[in-house]
């Protein structure tokens, strides 16, 4: 009986319980936190609108730094001062003096006046005045030192393929060797032309003029050579001076 009654009472306890809390008003959330005793109590202070310096430092998020270190500017390196140009002092040429030696009644004559002056000369060359009046025109080359030299030398004209040719034993012309007698000055300049394109010196005498052919060496020297050695050393009968322009 005293266990039935024990039994009951905790029944009715707790649904008296039970009927509390389900019966209790909603506790109302405080928004203000504990605050421990002597601390006294943080206020929050209303938000402010950023300054525009601190808006900037926070949009733009800082420099990584960097760890390395840049190279030290040099100094600028002015160039050396370049040598003053030596002045240039170029020797302003001598002038040249033109002569004309003759005349020769051979061209062999002026050849050889030719070669003796060589060494004093700029330039010479051998010019031909021809004659007129002639009735005929002789080709031949000139006397050799003797006849086995001149002999030799008609063996090689005729291996070239040449004829008519003669040479000449005894006289003034001995040792020359005679290549034909041409009525007309053309023909002789025709025989002539192929003989020295073959090598051989030969020249054209002219016969029967009664002014005969004559040769003049035109020589090109400088200011400072004297005409009078020059004839000499030509055996020229005459030493004409003139423009160097003639001569070209």
């Amino acid at each position: 009986m005293l266990t039935r009654a024990l039994i009951v009472l905790l029944l009715i306890l707790n649904l008296g319980v039970a009927a509390w809390w389900l019966l209790k008003p909603a506790a109302v959330a405080s928004d203000v936190p504990l605050q421990p005793s002597g601390i006294p109590q943080l206020q929050l202070v209303p938000d402010s609108p950023p300054s525009p310096a601190q808006a900037a430092t926070v949009a733009s998020p800082a420099a990584p730094a960097s760890n390395v270190a840049e190279p030290a500017q040099s100094a600028p390196v002015e160039p050396a001062p370049q040598p003053a140009a030596a002045t240039q002092t170029t020797a302003e040429p001598a002038r040249a003096v033109c002569v004309n030696l003759g005349p020769y009644p051979q061209q062999a004559q002026a050849e050889q006046a030719r070669q003796r002056l060589s060494a004093a000369s700029q330039q010479a060359s051998v010019r031909e005045v021809p004659g007129s009046g002639a009735r005929r025109y002789r080709v031949l080359l000139p006397a050799r030192a003797d006849k086995a030299t001149a002999q030799a030398l008609v063996e090689k004209i005729g291996q070239a393929g040449f004829k008519d040719y003669l040479l000449i034993g005894a006289g003034s012309e001995a040792n020359s060797i005679a290549l034909g007698v041409y009525g007309s000055r053309d023909s002789a300049l025709k025989r002539q032309s192929a003989l020295q394109a073959a090598g051989f010196d030969a020249q054209i005498v002219a016969s029967g003029e009664k002014n005969p052919s004559e040769w003049w060496l035109d020589l090109r020297t400088d200011a400072a050579a004297n005409v009078e050695q020059l004839k000499t050393t030509a055996a020229a009968a005459s030493a004409l001076q003139q423009a160097c322009t003639v001569l070209g």
